[in-house]
């Protein structure tokens, strides 16, 4: 019997995540030396985050926390500037808002509030002024340049300033395709006080890599570079990992945890008092259902008022055929209420509660927010007993692209749930390793850069040696 092994996935990169976007910008003339990197998730995602460095600098990090009401976030900033850095963030916002994507608050398209945790790295002063830093407009910049392509590594994004020890850092990225069909990708900016390489030379990250997917590399014979500077500087690594598995908001937060390992396992030493180290995790499994338009203003996902009555009344046709099948209790069940015998509709979203939860401004299971329902949908007021056997359906079949049937695994893996811990603990591992990979990457693209204090090598400048064999 053989045993099928992970593989990349086409980008070996966190696009390869369905859901997931990345676009980068940065700037390497003098006196820049920073950039900014937008992890997009169109249709939203439940979003966790662990901190472990001693100097972090974050934003609506506590918004991810489970016992929080926010389900989830619309992209995640990764930038330099140091904590002046947040302030490009309101670039990405404005232009969700711009797009309708956020948490709803009004009745109009753009009268939304999109959710963008950041974190960001030291950099300041790397190309020679402390001003030249990202604002406002490079996270604009970035996440308008987002898709699902393959992520540039190294001197890109946010990584155009990293370092790592005495040697050039950048941005790397990696995925792993699971046997049962899940995908785990991530992309971290390594800018750490620690080293990726060992007392030998050799990549920490080397031994972590998928078969071929690392150059071969040699026991270089150089020494190691000098570091700059006179003491430590501030530095910070901040990465995220993403998964196709539906994770519910506990699960996503554990998966943060977990991959904290995948960055001990290619930097040494990690989490110090210098570092801000910081690791947000998505699920895109269960994406939120699209907010209703304004009223009386169609949109991509509001039908033409033909259509829409149309919908209509082929809904009201099934309501008809499904109260005929006995399936519904005498009369429909009202909104929120379920037929004797049956629990609550739990609909399969990242947005929406487990059963007897409920999200700031909804109601118990089963109920949401007026307007919340994609239009030409069923209301929960119209919803029939089909709709709860449909749920049970879907409560049991695994949620992974080309994922084997499995009986008794959840539609949502939750960590609570004895069902559902084995395909957890799988995703968790996928989670580290994968990160650990990335760092491989960024340290082996990133390219020598000139700096006020000198010269910041790269690892194949400093180790040409390592790469006799290429």
């Amino acid at each position: 019997m053989t045993t099928e092994l992970p593989v990349p996935g086409p980008h070996n990169a966190i696009t390869d995540v369905p859901g997931v976007l990345v676009g980068q910008i940065e700037r390497t003339d003098s006196p820049y030396l920073t950039g900014t990197t937008v992890v997009h998730v169109p249709a939203g995602a439940v979003a966790g985050v662990d901190v472990r460095g001693g100097a972090p600098g974050t934003r609506e990090t506590d918004l991810l926390d489970p016992v929080n009401s926010n389900p989830g976030a619309n992209a995640i900033v990764l930038t330099g500037g140091s904590a002046f850095g947040l302030d490009a963030v309101a670039g990405a916002m404005s232009w969700l808002e711009d797009h309708g994507q956020g948490v709803r608050v009004g009745p109009g398209d753009n009268d939304v509030v999109p959710i963008v945790p950041a974190a960001v790295i030291f950099d300041l002063g790397r190309g020679g002024a402390f001003q030249a830093r990202p604002d406002r407009g490079w996270a604009l910049a970035a996440i308008e340049a987002a898709s699902e392509d393959s992520v540039a590594q190294g001197n890109y994004g946010a990584g155009a300033g990293a370092r790592v020890g005495g040697l050039k850092g950048g941005v790397g990225s990696a995925s792993v395709r699971l046997p049962d069909g899940t995908t785990v990708g991530a992309l971290v900016i390594v800018n750490a006080v620690g080293s990726a390489v060992d007392s030998q030379g050799r990549l920490y990250a080397e031994r972590y890599g998928l078969p071929g997917e690392f150059p071969v590399l040699r026991t270089p014979v150089e020494p190691p570079p000098a570091p700059q500077g006179s003491a430590p500087g501030m530095n910070t690594v901040i990465a995220v990992v993403a998964t196709d598995a539906p994770l519910d908001k506990a699960a996503t937060k554990r998966m943060a945890m977990v991959a904290h390992d995948g960055l001990a396992r290619a930097i040494d030493p990690v989490h110090t008092l210098l570092d801000g180290d910081t690791i947000f995790a998505l699920s895109t499994g269960n994406p939120p259902p699209k907010p209703r338009p304004a009223p009386n203003q169609p949109s991509a996902e509001q039908p033409p008022q033909g259509q829409a009555a149309a919908a209509e009344a082929q809904a009201g046709e099934a309501a008809a055929a499904e109260a005929q099948a006995g399936e519904a209790a005498a009369g429909q069940a009202q909104a929120g209420e379920a037929a004797a015998g049956q629990g609550p509709v739990e609909e399969a979203s990242a947005w929406q509660p487990a059963a007897g939860e409920a999200l700031v401004g909804e109601t118990l299971a089963g109920q949401t927010l007026a307007g919340q329902a994609p239009a030409g949908e069923a209301s929960v007021g119209e919803a029939s007993a089909s709709a709860v056997a449909a749920s049970a359906s879907a409560a049991s079949a695994p949620a992974g692209p080309g994922a084997p049937a499995a009986a008794g695994v959840p539609a949502v893996l939750r960590v609570t749930d004895p069902a559902a811990l084995g395909r957890l603990e799988g995703v968790f591992a996928a989670g580290a390793s994968t990160l650990a990979r990335a760092v491989g990457h960024a340290v082996l693209a990133a390219e020598s850069v000139e700096t006020p204090e000198g010269r910041l090598p790269s690892y194949r400048d400093a180790y040409p040696s390592a790469f006799s064999n290429d």
